[in-house]
């Protein structure tokens, strides 16, 4: 028995002398994605008055920006769903923010867009089944996501 417990505290000794934090290898990863309150696959409409809610779920960007069209808004986080959401409408917020996550108000009917814009150090690829590519802009490397939402009260 004490052959034994020698034997596992000098495995456990070699472990840790084996395993330091100075040896951690730190690889940058890029990644272009996304998460809405839609489901993937599914159209993107919705009633006058309604929400959806924009991810960016991203990793290694430089910087990443949302931009809505005329006429919708960004919401307060705090906002509750079925309700009248113009209450929680953020003033003078503008149509493009720099916020990960984002909450759109679309107040009318038509067809619009909401546009998710990222740069990065390096070359991007959203491999889904409309792979997007990120373009050499400069000296960054710039991806685009433009969502089309088509609200209509029918």
């Amino acid at each position: 028995m004490k052959k034994i417990s020698i034997i596992i505290s000098s495995l456990l000794l070699l472990f840790n002398i084996g395993c330091t934090k100075e040896e951690t290898i730190r690889t940058n990863f890029n990644d272009f994605t996304w998460y809405t309150s839609i489901p993937n696959g599914l159209t993107y409409t919705v009633k006058p008055g309604e929400s959806i809610s924009f991810i960016d779920l991203s990793q290694g960007a430089l910087s990443h920006e949302w931009t809505i069209q005329e006429g919708n808004a960004y919401l307060s986080p705090k906002f509750v769903k079925g309700q009248d959401l113009t209450p929680y409408i953020i003033p003078n917020k503008g149509l493009v923010t720099s916020d990960t996550t984002v909450f759109v108000l679309f107040p009318n009917e038509g067809t619009f867009t909401v546009k998710l814009k990222n740069s990065y150090n390096a070359k991007v690829v959203y491999p889904g089944v409309v792979p997007i590519e990120a373009v050499k802009v400069g000296d960054v490397w710039v991806a685009e996501k433009v969502f089309t939402i088509t609200v209509s009260a029918i």
